[in-house]
């Protein structure tokens, strides 16, 4: 046998060991414990830290789920357009509730593609909303900010 014959049975329990431990783990969590309390009830699981449980979490999630969440996302999205536009001409007539709903479609495409979290950084959403309308064409440039249109000007020529 040659040198190192060994090597991709061992490289291959390895995997399959982590990727047992990190499925224990991902029970855990939705189980309901937090990374702490893994790491001070489960010790025969071999993790150094909380962070190194974290990390592996982390790690499992972008491997299988992150794919597929874009992908769901994509058709989430692609959905909630499909409503909007059959909502667009009620709601342009002044239909309350055809306006409510598009409200509630715009709410639910800023969560998915990360527009609120724009809140979090300090962005005023009022004007990210404004700008947003502002591309699309369906807001006049007066409800913006002179300022914000200029600035996005300034850097689309920059590119």
């Amino acid at each position: 046998m040659p040198k190192g014959g060994n090597r991709e049975g061992k490289t291959s329990r390895r995997k399959l060991e982590v990727a047992e431990r990190r499925r224990k783990v991902i029970e855990l969590r939705l189980a309901g414990l937090k990374y702490r309390e893994i790491f001070e009830r489960y010790p025969d699981l071999g993790y150094r830290s909380v962070s190194a449980i974290a990390q592996d979490v982390t790690r499992a999630l972008d491997q299988f789920v992150g794919e597929p969440v874009r992908e769901l996302v994509a058709v989430e999205m692609a959905r909630l357009e499909r409503l909007n536009q059959a909502l667009w001409p009620r709601a342009m007539q002044g239909d309350l509730q055809a306006i409510a709903t598009g409200v509630r479609l715009s709410e639910s495409r800023r969560k998915l593609s990360g527009l609120d979290a724009a809140d979090r950084a300090g962005t005023d959403q009022s004007e990210v909303d404004a700008y947003l309308d502002h591309i699309a064409g369906t807001a006049p440039a007066s409800m913006l900010d002179d300022e914000l249109i200029h600035d996005n000007d300034n850097e689309a020529g920059d590119a």
